[in-house]
Order: structure tokens, then sequence, then C-alpha cells
């Protein structure tokens, strides 16, 4: 079983419609309550920006006492930084898990051992719910290179800590922007992780139909932040 750390929210984006707000909303809690019903996740692990995206989930008819969720006040939007030292502090040794809230883990989960966490990050494709489930999946984009099958667009991380304090102190970087993702494979690599994708092996789904997104989204961060 694995431990999902996550940062659900209440859609409020600025300037979007209305009725694609509500609909956004609608994927994101779609994807904590498939959580909360998965037998492959120990605890949700919900690190809130702010006291109200606690209180809305029960708005949302999701039971705010239930024992699968942790509540943990980061009292900011998530980045990568946060994410591993949060790992580091309460849960080192575990099968640790990060999505995206529009990202639902769907199988292939149960397979992973914590051997295979050693020094080794898997990242997580960000599959359409039209995937084919084979490693060439026609999904997200992929480039066969020299050295093999590369992809851009991952939305997740499994791991296993303790993350190098390097990681956490250069990670500061919010989840979600464009080159976000890229940027911590980067940092990660050159702390020793190995970082692969297992694409047709862990399969989670990308619940975005709606496209409204944050503004903090528009900024793209490279490797010097």
């Amino acid at each position: 079983m694995v431990h999902l750390i996550v940062q659900f929210y209440e859609v409020n984006y600025e300037e979007a419609n209305p009725v694609n707000i509500k609909k956004r909303q609608e994927e994101i809690t779609y994807c904590f309550k498939s959580h909360l019903s998965n037998k492959a996740v120990e605890k949700i692990h919900f690190l809130y920006e702010k006291q109200s995206d606690v209180d809305f989930l029960k708005k949302e008819g999701i039971d705010e006492k239930n024992t699968k969720i942790v509540y943990y006040n980061l009292n900011q939007r998530i980045n990568y930084s946060a994410v591993f030292d949060y790992a580091n502090k309460y849960l080192q040794d575990e099968i640790c898990v990060y999505l995206h809230a529009d990202m639902c883990i769907n199988s292939g989960f149960e397979k992973i051992t914590k051997e295979q966490l050693n020094n080794k990050i898997y990242a997580l494709t960000a599959h359409k719910l039209t995937c084919n489930r084979k490693f060439i999946c026609n999904c997200t984009r992929q480039f066969k290179t020299n050295l093999g099958y590369y992809g851009p667009t991952f939305d997740g991380f499994v791991f296993k800590p303790k993350i190098n304090e390097n990681v956490i102190k250069e990670g500061d970087h919010y989840v979600g922007m464009m080159g976000s993702e890229n940027r911590i494979i980067c940092i990660l690599k050159e702390n020793g992780y190995e970082v692969v994708c297992p694409n047709n092996v862990l399969f989670c789904y990308h619940h975005h139909n709606v496209k409204i997104f944050s503004n903090k989204r528009g900024c793209w961060v490279n490797r010097e932040g």
C-alpha cells in the first residue's frame, strides 16, 4: 500500500466561467473520492493551503473525519520541497506517491516494493482515459533517442524517503508550473537518483477535460529556477 501526498483545493480561477469552474471542481473532487476508495492507498496526506479547502471537503460530500485522511497545514501552495520535506519527516521508509490533484491512481501500485525504490524514483505519466495501456501509449508525447524513450509529461512521482536534503533545498518551485516536473527530475538526477517511467505498469489517469488553469501555470520554470 502507498501513502498518497496531495493538495486538494476549491477551484476559484480568476476570470473563468462559473460553469467551467464547477466542472473543473468535479474533476478535482472525483480524484480525491477515488483515492479514498482505492485499496492501494493506505493514507491520503492532505497538505492543505487554506483551512477553507479543508472545510470545502464536507461541502463536496466527503467525510472530513475519515480516518484515511491525514491533515497537515502547509499554509502555502504546494511545491516539491514541501512534498519531500513532509515525507522525510513523517513517512520515512514508506512507499510515497505524490500526485497532482487531478490525477487518479488506477492500477499497478500493488506491485511496488520498497527495495525497488532504493535510490530510484518513478515518474508517473499523465495517461488519458483512452490510453492503449502499452509502453508506447500514444497518450502523451514520447521521443525515441539513442538512450531510449523519453517523455516530458509527468504529473506525479513514486519515491521512498529519506530524500536527499539538496533536493529539498533546490526543489522550491510550485508543482504544475510548465517545466516543473522536468526541473525536479533534473535535480533528482544531479543528486544521484535514477528516474524512470514504468509507463505500462503504473497507471494514473489525468482528469483535465475542462481547460482552465491557474495563472501560475503560465510561467515556465527552468533549471536555474
